[in-house]
């Protein structure tokens, strides 16, 4: 009986929860005990129609407000993971049975007064990959460009071989 009582509990307060944080419906209830309190310290009673009608409308304007507001966070939260794919970043993936391809891997030289739309952007974290045909060859993927490493013997040593930027 304590466990049904303590589970029943644990439910309500997981609906509770849901209700007032993830659909936003704190607002209308934070404005309903803001506003019982404001007339409470200024000696408004209830029984005062102009009282009640703030409340109402304030009420019902904040609880449109929410479900708008939970709408557009479950819209976003669609797009956000439609863009994703539903995948987990990965970091550090291995590409199966893929020969390392020739490329050319300087950046393509500019002309004289043209400027490069290439910045690299020193803070961002890249893509890892590796191939089994050849596990000394490093790839790092940034979003403008591959950088090309080769390890050491031992595995001690990365040596810079060059980048490619993306077209």
């Amino acid at each position: 009986m304590d466990k049904a009582i303590i589970r029943f509990f644990k439910r309500v307060a997981k609906v509770t929860f849901f209700l007032l944080i993830r659909m936003w419906l704190i607002l209308p209830v934070a404005f309903v005990i803001g506003w019982l309190i404001v007339c409470a310290s200024i000696g408004v009673e209830l029984s005062d129609y102009t009282a009640v009608i703030v409340l109402a409308v304030g009420t019902s304007v904040l609880g449109v407000c929410s479900i708008l507001l939970t709408i557009n966070s479950l819209i976003l939260k669609r797009r956000y993971e439609n863009k994703l794919g539903n995948a987990e970043p990965q970091q550090g993936r291995e590409i199966e049975n893929e020969e390392p391809q020739k490329t050319n891997i300087e950046a393509p030289a500019k002309k004289e007064n043209e400027q490069s739309d290439l910045t690299i952007k020193p803070d961002e974290k890249p893509l890892v990959f590796a191939t089994r045909k050849d596990p000394n060859l490093l790839i790092k993927e940034y979003s403008d460009r591959l950088e090309f490493y080769r390890k050491s013997e031992d595995g001690k040593e990365i040596e810079f071989i060059g980048k490619e930027f993306k077209g």
